[in-house]
């Protein structure tokens, strides 16, 4: 395993939690009010 392999898995690995944290941040203030969420039973 070289390291550009690693340097890739790195960099996809941050690119997805970066996108994740967005579209957590920007769904959490753009809806606030209404539940309804996968997983919100209750």
């Amino acid at each position: 395993m070289s390291g550009s392999v690693l340097f890739g898995v790195l960099a996809i690995l941050a690119a997805v939690a970066i996108f994740v944290l967005v579209g957590l941040f920007y769904l959490g203030d753009r809806r606030d009010g209404p539940p309804g969420g996968p997983g919100e039973t209750g």
